[in-house]
């Protein structure tokens, strides 16, 4: 595949994962204001409610949160996709 297709293709999905993204928070929310189980044709939604330890970094001493020696770096590649229109008004 030609990487300029691939490009608008990449577009393309990431705006239909967005709006698949909105329409099963919509979908969640439902469920969350509504019966603990609901069933259907083929599908059984349950809505659990699930405990576990969060770690909470304000309860750590200061002299711990200003240590360099505590923090290590992290690298990740990240893939940018910006409409063409925005690059040239140097949003990009």
């Amino acid at each position: 595949m030609d990487l300029r297709q691939a490009v608008e293709e990449l577009a393309d999905v990431q705006a239909e994962l967005a709006r698949l993204r909105a329409r099963q928070a919509e979908l969640e929310e439902m469920f969350l204001s509504g019966p603990a189980r609901v069933e259907g044709p083929c599908h059984i939604v349950e809505v659990e409610e699930i405990r576990c330890n969060l770690f909470d970094r304000a309860r750590l001493p200061e002299e711990v949160l200003t240590n360099p020696s505590y923090y290590r770096v992290s690298h990740r590649k990240e893939i940018v996709v910006t409409p063409r229109s925005l690059q040239r008004m140097g949003h990009a």
